[in-house]
C-alpha cells in the first residue's frame, strides 16, 4: 500500500545540499532484507556534471555485506550555474497568520525565520505564487518539539508534508 511519508515500497531517504556537495543517504526493503545506502556528489564549478561515491549494505538476518561504487553524472538539459536561485531571508511577520485567510506573503525563493512558543500549539501559514512547475522543499530546524510542515494548493488540497 503507497505512504506518501515514506514511499511506494517503505523506502525513506533524507538529503542536504551544502555548498556544492550533494547527500542523500537512508534504507529500504530488499527482498527479504534491508538495503542501507548513502550518496555524496560534489557538482563541478560549471553546474555541469557531478562525481561522487556511493556506500551500501546489505543485511538479511546473520547474513550482511556492504561496498563502495563510484560514479558520475552528466547534465543533460541546460547548461551552466546561471538561474540558480538565492533564498532570501524573510522575517516572520507579527501580524498573526494563522489561518490561510490570514497567510502571510513571500516572495520565492525564500527563507522563512520565525519562533516557537514550547508547550503552545501554533499553525503559521505562508503564501507564494508559482509561475511553473517547480520542486519545493519544506524543511523544518532541530527544535524541542515536532514541527509539521505542508504545502497546500489554492483550493486547500495537501500537496506534500
Amino acid at each position: 500500500m503507497f505512504n506518501p511519508t515514506v514511499g511506494s515500497d517503505g523506502t525513506l531517504f533524507t538529503g542536504t545540499i551544502n555548498g556544492s556537495t550533494l547527500a542523500l543517504q537512508g534504507a529500504n526493503p530488499d527482498g527479504m532484507g534491508t538495503m542501507t545506502t548513502a550518496r555524496v556528489a560534489s557538482v563541478a564549478s560549471g553546474c555541469n556534471s557531478l562525481a561522487g561515491t556511493r556506500t551500501l549494505s546489505y543485511t538479511e538476518g546473520m547474513f550482511s555485506c556492504s561496498g563502495t561504487l563510484s560514479f558520475t553524472g552528466t547534465r543533460t538539459v541546460g547548461s551552466g550555474c546561471a538561474g540558480t536561485p538565492a533564498a532570501t531571508a524573510v522575517p516572520e511577520s507579527l501580524t498573526a497568520h494563522n489561518t490561510a485567510v490570514d497567510a502571510q506573503a513571500i516572495t520565492r525563493p525564500a527563507e522563512v525565520s520565525g519562533t516557537i512558543s514550547s508547550g503552545v500549539a501554533e499553525d503559521d501559514w505562508y503564501k507564494f505564487t508559482l509561475a511553473a512547475a517547480v520542486t519545493i522543499l519544506l524543511n523544518g530546524p532541530a527544535a524541542p518539539q515536532n514541527i509539521d510542515l505542508a504545502l497546500f494548493d489554492d483550493a486547500g488540497t495537501m500537496q506534500l508534508a
